[in-house]
């Protein structure tokens, strides 16, 4: 069975990654479109993205960082405290994934997926 995501939630995960890669002045433009998104989520698709916020937050604390959790809890913290929520149930971090993350240049919902030679064209 396929999971099939609403535009309602399409929509608000776009506009929270373009808030997640804001600079300071654009972040602060940024929240109120995120918060009017975010707004007119129900309850499945709320939880959705707080799941998905979680696994940000958790590749962000392996990265060494925790800035994102707290603008999430100033951005709306209902949904920050989803997401600790949420957050706690993950399953760890392997130390190896941890170590591999640190090094990567941080991913943005826009950074175009790189080639791999499975899904490289011949």
């Amino acid at each position: 069975m396929e999971l099939t995501l609403s535009s309602v939630y399409r929509h608000a995960q776009r506009v929270l990654s373009q808030w997640i890669d804001a600079r300071h002045a654009a972040a602060r433009r940024e929240a109120f479109r995120a918060r009017t998104a975010v707004a007119q989520l129900d309850l499945a698709d709320r939880h959705r993205l707080a799941r998905w916020l979680a696994w940000i937050v958790s590749a962000e604390r392996c990265r060494g960082s925790r800035r994102l959790d707290e603008r999430l809890r100033q951005l709306d913290a209902s949904l920050h405290a989803s997401m600790r929520t949420t957050l706690a149930t993950l399953p760890p971090m392997h130390a190896v994934e941890a170590v591999r993350l640190a090094a990567e240049r941080p991913v943005s919902a826009d950074t175009a997926p790189r080639m791999t030679s499975v899904s490289a064209t011949r």
